[in-house]
């Protein structure tokens, strides 16, 4: 049942960012199609939304799951400013 579940949700989008693509399809350093295959990697941050559902469905106290949700809205802040840092890097450079 927690096969059937998962292939359903959340396979499709862990399949496709975890698949080297670049290395299957031997794609030089520079081009687009590059880019592109690269930015499928981005599709591993799709996991940490699943973080947040399985905090608020677990059974500990409240307490902690409040200290948890900004734990939480710390990481989700520091992987924001992180990408926003790439993308302004790489439209200056």
């Amino acid at each position: 049942m927690i096969g059937r579940r998962y292939l359903r949700g959340n396979f499709a989008i862990d399949l496709i960012s975890s698949v080297p693509w670049n290395a299957l399809f031997r794609v030089g350093e520079a081009g687009l199609f590059s880019f592109i295959l690269d930015a499928l990697g981005l599709l591993k941050l799709l996991r940490l939304s699943r973080l947040y559902s399985t905090v608020q469905r677990s059974n500990l106290a409240q307490d902690i799951k409040v200290y948890l949700k900004v734990v939480m809205m710390a990481i989700f802040l520091l992987v924001f400013m992180h990408v926003l840092s790439c993308i302004w890097f790489f439209i200056v450079f």
